[in-house]
C-alpha cells in the first residue's frame, strides 16, 4: 500500500505547479484517499498505517503548498 501512496505522491509532486487545488484534491481522493481507506479496514491499527499516515500528511502539504514544518490539522478539515 505504502508504495501506491509513494507512486501517487511522485505524479502529483510532478503535476502540483500545473493543476488548481480543486483538480489536486480531486487527484488525492482519487489516488491517495482511496488506499488509505482501504487499508484502515484491512490492516486496521497495523504499524504500516504509521508510515502511510506520514505519506498522507505530505500529499496535503503538496495540495496546498506549504512546508514540511507547517501543523497540518487545519488543511484536514
Amino acid at each position: 500500500m505504502n508504495n501506491k501512496l509513494s507512486k501517487a505522491l511522485f505524479i502529483m509532486k510532478q503535476i502540483q505547479n500545473f493543476f488548481p487545488i480543486n483538480n489536486l484534491k480531486t487527484l488525492y481522493f482519487a489516488m491517495i484517499h482511496l488506499h488509505i481507506t482501504y487499508g484502515i479496514l484491512a490492516w486496521g491499527n497495523a504499524s504500516i498505517l504509521n508510515k502511510s499516515i506520514k505519506l498522507q500528511k505530505r500529499a496535503i502539504r503538496l495540495i496546498y503548498k506549504v512546508g514540511f514544518n507547517v501543523h497540518i490539522e487545519p488543511f484536514f478539515k
